[in-house]
């Protein structure tokens, strides 16, 4: 066999820490997480989410940096090393990179679409009489001609000028948008969709069991402190979050206040054309979105060329031929979402794909670690193979956190999720039983392999003096 070429390594400790947080730090930061605490309550919603960083991200995402290094493989090869039984663990990791590959790449897209477009002298959807608005529309430029024409005692809504004390619903000041959404109301910590979804966001956030970890984190020296980077960078995508949801939320009070309306009828709204000079603020915020996007793009799509490298040594060389055809094949299959019914297909992708399967995959994984593999035997490693420091109480908490706590929270999110489970739906309609079914199969499949391929090597290996 011809001698394999040595696995490439990072130049600097600078340059993981950055790509850490370029991975990490995403789009789901600025839209999904200031979504997730208007639902929930604002505040109510940062304090379950900052409970969930301590006892299944911050863990979770220390054992996928720390594995990366000292065993200098792909999650596909990686578990089956680790724990045979668990070999399919990786694969599983693999599928969900996949797919979440698959809806970013649609996000990416959108964002470059309104970045174009906010190239113009007017905004496109800046004014009304589209097709696609609604009753509710409202435009900065109608607003202005109705108080013109009423000497400020009007306001336009509905393609129509109101006089303002009809729509004086106890509107807020862009102050308070803040105070009210951060403000946490402890009754609702009672309400398990709550910890389930804050669960699902911190995984989805943080990048966990989706391929990308253990493969930056496989290009480390193995000296380096990857748990210190872990912490840091879980810490940095917490506060980009927080502030996100700062802005927005300071965003639809000074809306609502414009308005006169309460803040939850301006929440579908678009911000960006109530600013002054909007094509240059849509141009900063879209290009802010690409940003913040396409490197997360760039890693996990390098993770997938890198688990199939691994799978088969004898692509190494040809790495570059097949990163081109991943993102070829990745553009192909995203051309189905950009014809008509291309919507649907993305919300049922994103309806069914992550949630279920990353709290499978994530729990496995900690069983497979932590009790398989053993977390002391880890702690052992960092301490001995890796030279990192780690107090009683730090190797305390890491062991607590592998063995019980991230499978508890897991099993409360698997549980959760089927408790609640609803069939997927978009604008208000259900989807047909047979696009249900498809969303089904893609929700099922990672758990599905897991569990085949673990049926499959206790069959292989029986009566084996292997453990």
């Amino acid at each position: 066999m011809a001698e394999q070429p040595p696995r490439d390594r990072w130049r600097s400790q600078c340059d993981f820490l950055l790509s850490l947080i370029g991975y990490s730090v995403g789009t789901g930061n600025l839209w999904r997480f200031p979504y997730l605490c208007y639902k929930f309550g604002g505040g109510t919603f940062v304090v379950a989410y900052v409970v969930m960083l301590l006892v299944l991200g911050i863990p979770m995402y220390t054992m996928e940096v720390t594995l990366g290094p000292f065993a200098r493989q792909s999650p596909n090869v990686l578990f089956r090393q680790l724990a045979p039984l668990f070999s399919g663990v990786g694969y599983g990791i693999i599928i969900i990179g996949t797919l979440m590959c698959f809806n970013y790449n649609v996000t990416i897209t959108w964002v470059l679409s309104f970045l174009v477009a906010s190239f113009r002298g007017e905004l496109e959807w800046s004014r009304c009489g589209h097709i696609y608005n609604s009753p509710r529309c409202f435009t900065v430029a109608g607003d202005e001609r109705c108080r013109s024409a009423s000497s400020g005692a009007d306001v336009f809504w509905n393609n129509t000028c109101y006089p303002a004390y009809q729509l004086l619903e106890g509107h807020a000041e862009p102050n308070k948008g803040i105070a009210l959404n951060m403000k946490p109301d402890i009754s609702q910590l009672k309400d398990p969709t709550l910890w389930s979804a804050a669960a699902a966001q911190v995984l989805y956030s943080l990048g966990c069991g989706q391929c990308g970890l253990f493969a930056m984190g496989s290009f480390n020296r193995l000296n380096n402190n990857c748990m210190r980077d872990a912490i840091l960078v879980s810490l940095v995508d917490t506060a980009t979050s927080v502030i996100a949801a700062l802005i927005v939320f300071s965003m639809l009070g000074s809306l609502a206040h414009t308005l006169c309306r309460d803040v939850g009828r301006v929440v579908t709204s678009d911000m960006m054309v109530h600013t002054p000079l909007p094509p240059v603020f849509s141009a900063l915020f879209f290009v802010m979105m690409v940003s913040l996007g396409i490197d997360t793009q760039f890693i996990a799509v390098e993770a997938l060329v890198i688990a199939a490298v691994d799978q088969w040594p004898s692509l190494r060389k040809q790495k570059r031929y097949l990163a081109v055809g991943l993102c070829v094949l990745f553009f192909l299959s995203n051309l189905s979402v950009c014809m008509d019914g291309g919507m649907l297909i993305f919300a049922l992708v994103d309806h069914y794909a992550f949630t279920f399967s990353l709290f499978f995959v994530v729990l496995l994984q900690a069983v497979a670690v932590g009790w398989v593999y053993g977390a002391e035997r880890l702690i052992g490693n960092m301490r001995s193979d890796m030279e990192m420091g780690l107090p009683p109480a730090l190797a305390a908490y890491w062991r607590l956190s592998w063995r019980l706590a991230v499978p508890a929270v897991c099993l409360l999110g698997l549980a959760t999720t089927v408790y609640l489970h609803q069939p997927a739906s978009y604008g208000g309609r259900r989807f047909p039983v047979w696009a249900d079914a498809v969303g089904l199969g893609i929700m099922l499949a990672p758990a599905a392999l897991v569990l085949s391929t673990m049926l499959a090597e206790a069959g292989i290996r029986q009566g084996r003096p292997h453990r």
